[in-house]
């Protein structure tokens, strides 16, 4: 079988093992992670890739077991999916949900809007407690 390289894309077949899917706190998404089991069809020798997902969540499913198809790029040693497909259920494609950038950019909006707001204010009361003690 061929080596993998960094920054290469990949397409391959293969058989998901010990997949994980668990959620970040820190970045408020989630995270499924898997290892595509590859078998040569000559030598019968097996490889395993890593395959890792991120996204708020995830169209489809997949499970240990189940043969997929995926297309995406290696990046740090892992295979980080465009496209993956579930040949085991019917081709279910599975993407990662993300928000649309222009919801990201409104709510950091309102979040600036009320921290200026709140020191406004914050600078307003201060201002007319100290005139009124004098």
């Amino acid at each position: 079988m061929r080596k993998i390289t960094e920054n290469k894309i990949f397409k391959g077949t293969g058989i998901v093992r010990n997949i994980k899917d668990q959620l970040v706190p820190t970045l408020g998404t989630r995270m499924m992670t898997f290892e595509l089991e590859q078998t040569n069809k000559t030598d019968r020798s097996v490889r395993h890739i890593a395959v890792q997902m991120e996204g708020l969540g995830f169209k489809g499913a997949i499970s240990n077991g189940h043969r997929v198809e995926i297309e995406g790029n290696m990046v740090n040693g892992s295979v980080v999916p465009t496209l993956l497909t579930n040949k085991s259920v019917n081709d279910c494609v599975i993407t990662p949900r993300t928000s649309h950038p222009l919801l990201n950019k409104f709510i950091i909006g309102i979040g600036i809007i009320a921290i200026t707001s709140f020191i406004f204010i914050g600078f307003t009361a201060f201002f007319m407690i100290s005139k009124f003690l004098g």
